[in-house]
């Protein structure tokens, strides 16, 4: 090879090699050469403090540097200049900058050593007494932060079109996957290969809400260390014109009798803004789907809901779910705007929901005394919406809980809202449509008294506004287990079937039930000793595991379940549909049953299986539950799974603390504790960061009943049940 080609040929590869070294993932950080590489690690970003005359900005370097700030009402930076110090031990500085004067627009300049710079610029806070504000509010930029820079990119865009909607950033949480791990800070949010997100945080300050995937909430707090912060928890609230923003953290406590409630209505009784907005992360009413997404948060729907129409909030944002919905309720706009780059869900019409968008998208809010315009808007700049917003003064009244699942003789308050405000002392009527079942005071008290249903009702205004709400009673004793099938005791099966204990090849518990033939009757027991389901037609599911070695050579299988004692004769029916080979889990409602009279879900004494056979095979059963269906939910009704278990004692509780032992959790910063009735409420909630041994003091408005506790912690749910008495 001669000295030209040669070289042609290691320029080649030189060229090759450094364009190879700087192609970059979809989501990785950029390499630049070494004298490219900047000292900032987290570019300058805003927060705003809740004060018009102030705006903080926030950075990070990759070593102790020192560093400038100046800033200015033009390019030259002329009006002040301050240097900074680190805080913390990973290199961050933060400056608030005073002084300034509301509604003015200023510039800055972040300076490393004298030589590296950054620059922003800002509108602060418009002036107490402005009456036209526009805002902006998203959510949910985790997993995929090139799609959260094309919504950027947008909102960029409109604030070029509308400069004075250079304002705030309600963004509603999950800013990244992993909330708990710096590299997803890092690579998601704050890479500076995503110009439009570093640019848009450099010109627009965030009041946020934390999302579940900012995990234990201590990443998020140091890079959004709020001095509005309440009681070193994630709540706060402030005034921007005249709107009063309410920001709720629903990873502390927030039900009636937590500090974070007694607060919140605190704080929205005392505001007299006229327009008012809170902002959670999980929403009261959104267009979830069946399978993937999240359903509606009950403590927003019985508890927050009501202080909206208590104290005339008109909005509510939220995100969680990754689409655009919005729910009316009462005239009260439940925005779920969870579409700044998660991977998308697809919604489903549910209950209040006036529209719903699968889409990457963004909202925009412009208030001008009493009118407000409201846009949501695709990244793609297409329109999901707009409308302008009429406050009402039509009276209403609003019920809480909405469902109520009782034993007899228990009580249980009911809680009413008259709205609006104007009519907050209305008289209200109550009445209850069954008084054998319930029956309900003058103050709402409901007193469950036997079986069966009643709906109560609450009037207003001489009976011209009303709401209702459905109480089940049933005398559930506890114990969902008809037969755990873990010993051959008391069944009976055809003489051409073998019936033996298998202990090797169950689903739950210590063994199951298996047979081997062809005979017609598989299982057949009749016990002694009725079994109360605690459930009505209306509610109850039979639940258990099936197992068939070859479904060719059986027709269809039967289950019968009653309360006579014998085939025929009070039951219900079933037919057996799209079987496998293998185990399968099978449920059955009551509702969609055939009868033969009059089966009593609180005496049953009979159970069979039967189908006919064309040849030998093995069948299995185990785990055989009857009770209401809010108990199952849909849930894995278990306290124990992949590795992790929870126990909780003493149960049954009667008073005193109760104590939460948990194992397999050593890798979850934290855990999510919650106790629901049986109608799927939240009654009660409580993060826990001991992954060991908790101990929770129960509130006092915990009454007698059948309550599910669930522990989740990296998609792992786990599900007890508790008895109160």
């Amino acid at each position: 090879m001669n000295f030209t080609k040669k070289i042609f040929f290691v320029l080649l590869l030189f060229v090759t090699t450094v364009s190879s070294a700087q192609t970059k993932a979809p989501n990785s950080k950029k390499v630049t050469s070494t004298n490219q590489v900047s000292e900032f690690v987290k570019s300058p970003y805003l927060l705003y403090t809740g004060k018009n005359t102030e705006m903080l900005i926030l950075w990070q370097t990759a070593s102790s540097n020192s560093c400038r700030v100046d800033w200015g009402t033009d390019l030259t930076y002329a009006t002040g200049n301050q240097p900074t110090t680190e805080y913390g031990t990973d290199h961050q500085h933060k400056l608030t900058i005073t002084g300034l004067t509301p509604g003015t627009k200023y510039f800055y300049k972040v300076t490393v050593n004298n030589a590296e710079s950054k620059t922003g610029d800002f509108i602060t806070g418009v002036a107490d007494n402005e009456t036209a504000v526009s805002f902006y509010t998203y959510g949910d930029t985790r997993t995929y932060p090139a799609n959260h820079d094309a919504v950027a990119k947008k909102i960029l865009d409109e604030i070029a079109l509308d400069p004075k909607s250079q304002s705030i950033m309600m963004f509603n949480g999950d800013f990244v996957q992993y909330g708990n791990a710096e590299e997803s800070w890092t690579n998601e949010f704050f890479d500076p290969q995503y110009t439009n997100i570093q640019k848009l945080i450099s010109r627009v300050p965030y009041l946020t809400s934390m999302g579940n995937h900012e995990g234990q909430g201590l990443l998020f707090a140091k890079y959004y260390p709020y001095p509005q912060f309440v009681s070193g928890r994630y709540y706060y609230s402030f005034d921007y014109g005249p709107i009063h923003f309410t920001i709720i953290d629903q990873y502390t406590p927030y039900t009636p009798g937590s500090a974070q409630y007694t607060w919140l209505e605190n704080d929205l009784a005392t505001s007299t803004k006229p327009w008012k907005i809170i902002m959670d992360h999980e929403p009261g009413w959104s267009a979830y789907p069946i399978s993937g997404g999240n359903g509606n948060n009950l403590i927003v729907q019985n508890y927050i809901h009501p202080l909206c129409l208590k104290y005339d909030v008109q909005f509510v944002f939220s995100g969680h779910n990754h689409f655009y919905s919005r729910a009316d309720v009462n005239n009260v706009m439940h925005i779920t705007t969870g579409g700044g780059g998660a991977p998308l869900y697809p919604p489903a019409a549910r209950e209040n929901i006036v529209i719903m968008d699968k889409s990457y998208h963004f909202c925009k809010m412009e208030i001008d005394n009493t009118n407000l315009k409201f846009k949501a808007q695709r990244s793609d700049g297409t329109i999901i919406e707009s409308f302008d917003y009429v406050k009402s003064n039509d009276p209403g009244i609003y019920l809480s809980p909405r469902t109520v699942l009782t034993k007899p003789a228990a009580t249980h308050q009911l809680s009413a809202v008259v709205f609006p405000k104007a009519h907050a002392n209305e008289q209200i009527s109550w009445t209850s449509d069954n008084t054998s079942v319930a029956t309900v005071s003058s103050t709402g008290l409901v007193s469950a008294a036997s079986d069966g249903n009643a709906t109560i009702t609450a009037s207003v205004l001489g009976g011209t506004k009303s709401a209702t709400v459905t109480i089940s009673v049933a005398a559930y004793t506890g114990e969902l287990s008809l037969d755990n099938c873990d010993a051959t005791t008391g069944w009976t099966v055809s003489s051409s079937n073998a019936m033996t204990l298998n202990t090797t090849d169950n689903k739950e518990g210590s063994g199951c039930i298996q047979i081997i033939g062809n005979g017609t009757e598989e299982y057949k027991k009749i016990s002694a000793t009725p079994f109360n389901s605690g459930s009505t037609l209306a509610n109850a599911v039979l639940k258990f595991w099936y197992y068939i070695s070859d479904v060719t050579k059986t027709g269809t299988v039967k289950v019968e379940l009653g309360s006579g004692g014998k085939a025929d004769t009070n039951e219900f029916q079933w037919g057996l549909t799209g079987l496998v080979n293998g185990w399968n889990q099978i449920t059955l409602k009551t509702s969609t049953a055939s009868k033969t009279g009059e089966p009593d879900l609180t005496g049953i004494n009979w159970f069979r299986i039967y189908a006919t056979k064309t040849g030998s095979v093995t069948i299995r059963i185990d785990d055989i539950r009857l009770g209401p269906e809010a108990l199952f939910s849909g849930l894995q009704n278990t306290n124990e799974m992949n590795g992790k278990s929870v126990k909780i004692y003493p149960n049954p509780h009667e008073s005193g603390n109760l104590f939460v032992d948990l194992n397999g959790f050593e890798d979850a910063p934290r855990i999510n504790f919650i106790i629901s009735n049986l109608s799927g409420q939240v009654v009660f909630q409580k993060m826990l960061y001991n992954t060991s041994r908790s101990e929770i003091i129960l509130p006092d408005t915990l009454q007698e009943s059948i309550y599910l506790v669930s522990v989740e912690a990296n998609k792992i749910k786990l599900v007890d049940k508790l008895m109160r008495y």
